[in-house]
């Protein structure tokens, strides 16, 4: 069994089920327009980790544009990747943006926690309700 995959609720369960073992976290795509609410609660439930591969988007991807989250970047005098990154800090998902150099790396450490620290209860209501809102991208 793979230790880390992107899995559906259902798939997920058969994984815990009819393993040998459990697997401690699972690696799937969550950002702010895939926030995959259901699922990270289910996954905490079963004291499962989430891990968040993309939280920043692809290459092109809208999410370091939007809206709301240049709106709440410039609130708390924070870069937008900082508060798409610690948006999920702060719900307790791991993130895993994409960095290869040892500058970018600190830069998205740095940011993300300094933003978990920032964003209020009501910043993250509105970072939850921008897939309701028709961001969904999946």
């Amino acid at each position: 069994m793979r230790r880390s995959s992107p899995l559906s609720i259902r798939s997920a369960s058969h994984t815990l089920f009819h393993s040998y073992r459990n697997s401690p976290h699972i690696q799937c795509e969550i950002h702010v327009y895939n926030p995959q609410h259901n699922f990270v609660a289910y996954l905490k439930s079963k004291g499962i980790v989430a891990q968040a591969y993309s939280p920043l988007g692809s290459t092109g991807s809208p999410l370091l544009k939007d809206e709301t989250a240049l709106a709440i970047a410039a609130a708390h005098g924070l870069q937008p990747a900082d508060v798409l990154l610690g948006y999920l800090v702060a719900k307790d998902i791991v993130t895993l943006p994409k960095s290869v150099t040892p500058a970018r790396i600190k830069q998205n450490i740095d940011g993300a926690l300094a933003a978990a620290k920032k964003l209020t209860k009501e910043d993250i209501e509105k970072l939850d309700g921008l897939a309701a809102a028709g961001k969904q991208s999946r």
